[in-house]
């Protein structure tokens, strides 16, 4: 009985310690509280538009808009969702081939 019991306890400080190390390295959930639209037109050419999804989400106290690029994933749009989508998707290669001959 006494066996079972430590066996018990060291279940559960891995347990609880486990559950401190995942919330420490993700942090708490991300909960959507609205979604929306925003329209991006390129900075080096002005035909080449292109419309995106954009999400109002809370992770604990944290409020924050962000928008979806087109691998899926969520970009924080930190003041403008427009230009954060223009930079990531957009004009995202000819800004990486300005900077490579830059250098």
């Amino acid at each position: 009985m006494v066996r079972l019991i430590g066996w018990l306890v060291i279940v559960a400080v891995i347990g609880i310690g486990a559950f401190a190390l995942y919330d420490t390295i993700y942090g708490p959930p991300v909960v959507v509280l609205e979604y929306g639209k925003v329209t991006a037109t390129s900075a080096h050419d002005v035909t080449k538009t292109a419309e995106a999804r954009t999400r109002h989400v809370q992770r604990g106290e944290l409020k924050y808009w962000e928008v979806e690029l087109p691998d899926g994933s969520w970009h924080d749009c930190e003041s403008d969702c427009s230009d954060a989508y223009r930079k990531q998707a957009l004009d995202f290669w000819r800004a990486r081939k300005e900077e490579d001959a830059r250098r």
